[in-house]
């Protein structure tokens, strides 16, 4: 009888895990949470870059194609600020979806025309006019351009 429970009994070390087995498969696997955990954050600051881009690109658009027509220009100078009451300008204050605070502060928008030909001359009033729209926000900027005659 003696014998019989001899054989029963498992060997020393024969099963189960040795503890350098299960720190080696923790420092793995904390490896693998520590990869994925940075690639979230690497992908979710992209993603708030580019909402912001976005949404500066929209309002400095809108506000360009508040100058589909030639605006009447008094004076002429290298640069004409737009962005005032004397050409009916108002800058945006919202997006469709609300999302303007997403820019972070300051936010400023300027509209900017350029005359291509110069101020020389008296044919100011019919000369073709570069308009420029930039929103600049705290981490970046966006603009748009077009002419008009």
């Amino acid at each position: 009888m003696g014998d019989k429970v001899e054989a029963i009994k498992k060997p020393n070390g024969a099963d189960g895990f040795t503890v350098i087995e299960i720190i080696v498969t923790i420092i793995i696997f904390i490896i693998f949470i520590g990869g994925a955990f940075q690639t979230y954050v690497v992908l979710e600051s992209q993603r708030v870059y580019t909402l912001r881009q976005t949404i500066a690109s929209d309002i400095a658009y809108t506000n360009l194609r508040k100058f589909s027509t030639r605006p009447t220009i008094a004076t002429c100078s290298s640069s004409i600020n737009l962005a005032t009451s004397t050409y009916n300008f108002t800058p945006e204050t919202t997006t469709t979806n609300n999302t303007l605070a997403v820019l972070g502060t300051p936010v400023t928008q300027t509209v900017v025309g350029y005359p291509v030909d110069g101020c020389s001359g008296s044919n100011f009033v019919s000369t073709t006019l570069k308009i420029v729209s930039t929103v600049t926000y705290s981490t970046g900027s966006a603009s748009h351009a077009t002419f008009v005659q």
